[in-house]
């Protein structure tokens, strides 16, 4: 048995004991997420005004707060972001990293061997790819701030071979496919990575003002629009 835990409310309600009393009776932890192996288990609760993450016997915190707690490759990774004294982490397995002034939502290729996010720090903008081994990292950037991102999802290969971001320097947009940087473009969007890891497209506005596909290192277009492509499970026919 695990427990007692305190109700999970939102962190600013503490200050007003009326607005807790209206409030629904929250749970007191959050549903226990489990590995795709089943070997660990973990969830986050409240206690004593402060936040914690329980991965099988082992506690973590206490934090201001806490974001979702995910497992990730064959169970043996698990990570979570954290708010602490207005800075913010990020936590895989025993690993810290940070502390940044704003941080996104981990990503991670299917089989676990890459992993990264994007981050924020002294105002400026990167993006972080970790390997399968936790001690090797890369970071990129720094990227400009525009209206206060600078980054669209990170997108990764199921087998983490390919990976890739756009980023806006000036008025222009690039697309980043591992270390090669391909723009500038007017804007770029909806970068995929196909499941046999041979093929990668995105869509971009030119500077001519029209519209471009990508597929590789092969261009098409112009046109002038640009339907969402379609394409086979194994990335073999498209259009």
């Amino acid at each position: 048995m695990y427990g007692p835990y305190v109700p999970i409310y939102p962190v600013d309600s503490y200050s007003d004991s009326d607005f807790i009393s209206s409030l629904p009776m929250p749970p007191p932890y959050e549903s226990v997420v489990f590995s795709y192996d089943d070997i660990h288990y973990g969830w986050k609760f409240r206690k004593n005004l402060g936040m914690y993450v329980q991965i099988n016997d082992k506690i973590y915190g206490p934090y201001n707060d806490v974001g979702d707690l995910i497992f990730f490759g064959d169970g043996s990774k698990y990570a979570w972001v954290y708010k602490k004294n207005d800075k913010e982490y990020i936590q895989i397995n025993d690993k810290l990293y940070g502390p940044y002034d704003i941080t996104g939502r981990i990503r991670f290729s299917i089989n676990g061997s890459k992993y990264g996010w994007w981050y924020k720090k002294d105002n400026k903008w990167y993006v972080q790819i970790n390997d399968g081994g936790l001690n090797k990292s890369k970071s990129y950037g720094p990227y400009e701030d525009y209206e206060n991102y600078a980054l669209n999802i990170l997108v990764f290969s199921n087998d983490g071979s390919r990976f890739g971001w756009a980023f806006r320097k000036g008025n222009d947009w690039y697309l980043q496919v591992n270390d090669e940087i391909c723009g500038p473009y007017s804007d770029v969007w909806d970068l995929r990575i196909f499941n046999n890891e041979s093929k990668y497209v995105w869509e971009y506005r030119g500077k001519d003002a029209l519209y471009y596909v990508q597929i590789n290192d092969k261009t098409y277009g112009p046109y002038f629009s640009v339907d969402k492509l379609r394409f086979s499970d194994n990335g073999s026919k498209y259009g």
